[in-house]
């Protein structure tokens, strides 16, 4: 029964999406409920009761049309038809992106970001300028970082690999669900450029000393081979205070906390997203970084 019911199954998704990229306009697509309950042979009574069901308000939902606003709510009924794989489909189709993808392009984003920081060419003329216009090195790094960097440019080069990698449409809309999702970290300071440009700060360091444009850093005269700031990033990972993880498992622990304390999933989570955000973007610069022992 499954073996016959799947060919069909897919001929619907197949055709659903099709329409919906025939509608669609840019960011902007809305197909009629009728249109969906037809290709899924159920009636409108039948899908009210299955809204009852889920607990949720039928007479907000029922013939309301389905657009990229709320996509969420057509995967939803195709899955509970028997259409299986919608959500997949849609992603790939670039019509929909559920919050585990979305947390997926954060991560996705500081990782590739911070490997093109670590890996850059240090420009020796425009870093000898910062320095020599600020009184602390600081400040010349953070000059130096926001005349060298393009934001943008490096934001539209991590939306494009993520959408090749992942096998995502790359059109308006598939790179509106991710920019905005980008913009809504930046907004409340969960994610911010100053703190990203802060891991190559180190680097940048041991260039302007190697070219005798800069001192050395004060020595630190404990016996951490780890520095504080990246012991305080183990901590918020709840990893030990003497190992730094593998990238595997980095990964896999940052979307686990992203996915726990998320806004977006937990209200209440807005600190620990920060502090797991930016604890993130320490031990991936740490990671692509100048290696250095662990104790």
């Amino acid at each position: 029964m499954s073996q016959q019911r799947a060919p069909a199954e897919q001929a619907i998704l197949q055709e659903l999406l099709e329409e919906i990229e025939s509608l669609r306009v840019g960011a902007e697509w809305e197909i009629d409920q009728a249109f969906v309950l037809d290709l899924l042979n159920l009636s409108r009574e039948e899908h009210a009761r299955q809204l009852y069901r889920e607990g949720a308000i039928v007479s907000d939902q029922l013939d309301v049309p389905f657009n990229q606003e709320n996509a969420a709510g057509l995967v939803e009924l195709l899955e509970r038809n028997g259409v299986k794989g919608a959500e997949d489909g849609f992603a790939r189709a670039g019509l929909f992106l559920s919050e585990g993808r979305l947390l997926h392009w954060l991560e996705f984003f500081q990782s590739v970001t911070l490997s093109q920081l670590h890996s850059h060419g240090v420009d020796r003329e425009l870093l000898e300028t910062a320095i020599s216009g600020c009184r602390r090195f600081e400040d010349a790094a953070a000059f130096y970082c926001h005349c060298r960097f393009d934001r943008q440019a490096m934001v539209d080069f991590a939306m494009r690999l993520f959408l090749e990698r992942n096998r995502i449409s790359d059109h308006h809309l598939s790179r509106s669900f991710l920019l905005n999702f980008l913009n809504h970290q930046f907004r409340p300071g969960w994610l911010s450029w100053d703190g990203l440009f802060a891991t190559i700060e180190g680097l940048l360091r041991e260039r302007a000393v190697t070219w005798k444009l800069a001192d050395p850093a004060p020595a630190d005269h404990g016996s951490e081979a780890i520095p504080p700031a990246v012991r305080e990033a183990l901590q918020v990972f709840e990893l030990p205070p003497n190992r730094l993880p593998s990238s595997g498992e980095l990964k896999s622990r940052y979307r686990r906390l992203l996915k726990q304390y998320h806004p977006d999933i937990n209200p209440e989570g807005a600190a620990r997203t920060r502090s797991v955000i930016a604890a993130y973007s320490t031990l991936v610069g740490r990671k692509t970084g100048p290696t250095r022992p662990v104790a």
